[in-house]
Order: C-alpha cells, then sequence, then structure tokens
C-alpha cells in the first residue's frame, strides 16, 4: 500500500525549510511498517488526496501568490480529523462487539483477525502521516489533533510504502 507522509512547517522561512526530514530519516522512524520512503511526489495530487480522504471538498488549502506551500485553516482541518477519528472509533466499537459476539457463541472461530483489525482503526498504521517541525516529529494522523490549534504549511510530501 502506498501512502504519504506530509510534513507540517509553522512558517516557511529558510531556518524552517532546513529541517524538512530526509527520506532516511523518515524510513528510520517507520522501518517496523514501511518498506521504502520516497520524496519523489506531486505536492499539489498530494494535497488533493489528503483533502479527498479528509472528506470535505469544501476544505481549502490556501496559497500566497507565488507561493508553492499550501496553509491550513486550523479550526476546520480539527473538525475534519475529529470526524475522521469519530468514524474510526465507532467502526472500531462495531467490530469490537462483533468479536464479543463471536468469542461468546464460536470460540473456536474466533482468530486474530477482528483484534488486528479493530487495532488498525483505532491506530493505524498504513495511512497518512505528518511530520510536523518544531512540534515532536513524526506521527499519525491519529496523534495529530492536539497539534490542529495553529495554523501549518504543507511544505513537502514523501511516498512510503508497506
Amino acid at each position: 500500500m502506498h501512502s504519504r507522509i506530509f510534513v507540517f512547517a509553522p512558517d516557511t522561512s529558510d531556518d524552517v525549510l532546513s529541517e524538512i526530514p530526509s527520506e532516511e530519516e523518515l524510513y528510520d522512524a517507520l522501518s517496523h511498517v514501511v518498506d521504502y520512503v520516497s520524496e519523489d511526489t506531486d505536492l499539489d495530487e498530494d494535497v488533493e488526496w489528503l483533502k479527498q480522504w479528509l472528506g470535505d471538498d469544501n476544505f481549502s488549502l490556501t496559497r500566497q501568490k507565488g507561493s508553492k506551500y499550501y496553509q491550513i485553516q486550523p479550526t476546520f482541518f480539527r473538525k475534519l480529523i475529529q470526524h475522521k477519528l469519530r468514524e474510526s472509533l465507532q467502526q472500531a466499537h462495531t467490530l469490537l462487539v462483533d468479536a464479543q459476539n463471536l468469542l461468546e457463541t464460536d470460540a473456536d472461530n474466533f482468530g486474530p483477525y477482528p483484534l488486528w483489525q479493530i487495532s488498525d482503526l483505532v491506530y493505524p498504521r498504513h495511512d497518512f502521516y505528518f511530520y510536523i517541525i518544531g512540534e515532536g516529529g513524526l506521527m499519525s494522523w491519529v496523534d495529530i489533533l492536539p497539534y490542529c490549534n495553529k495554523p501549518y504549511y504543507i511544505i513537502k510530501s514523501f511516498d512510503y510504502h508497506t
């Protein structure tokens, strides 16, 4: 599966841009789940993919005239991430109830699959990741919620494969 790592920055100064992680740094952080990390991506296409994943075409990312970076509106981004989390938790709850019922009614056919699926809904390992410069580095979309209160720029994207 291919997905993306988005690099967020508080501004687009040269000092901040010099802190963009390398492919190797990101690979080292995710080597337990990825085969490789590549910076061979198209930021415009990746941002469109992110908008589709967030599920709201009205999610606007603005660009200053002549800039190649996108600015995130924190309040709206936060609401979309909360919505994604709510959806994942509801799906996980349904699966948890189903798994509990299966365990009680047909324990011989209870395997690891339901638990793995629940785990992946609650803490996805194969989805979008975010690297926030100056805020603790790489995190999954589940981890990003506390950081959605400030405006950031999307300054780069990386591809990864699992």
